[in-house]
């Protein structure tokens, strides 16, 4: 039973130090999932992409990307009043 009182306090911890995210994602609905998938497409980028001769082209690449996201990002979720949502 010690054992397992040491695994209920830390997850008690986190869940008090993120309580405030925790409660957005109930009032609003909304995740980082489209900051993680953007994030890890640039990853993918800078994997593939190895040897550029200068910044201009991977900044080009990202921005492309990141247009291309935009016009297939489809919202799941009716926006608040006055929030804009692009799609």
């Amino acid at each position: 039973m010690n054992y397992a009182s040491l695994f209920f306090k830390e997850s008690a911890s986190t869940i008090v130090n993120l309580f405030e995210g925790i409660g957005n994602y109930f009032l609003n609905h909304t995740t980082s999932g489209v900051m993680e998938r953007i994030n890890n497409r640039i990853k993918l980028i800078m994997r593939q992409g190895y040897g550029f001769s200068n910044f201009a082209p991977f900044r080009a690449c990202i921005t492309l990307l990141l247009e291309l996201d935009k016009d297939i990002t489809v919202s799941s979720r009716e926006p608040n009043e006055g929030e804009l949502i692009m799609k």
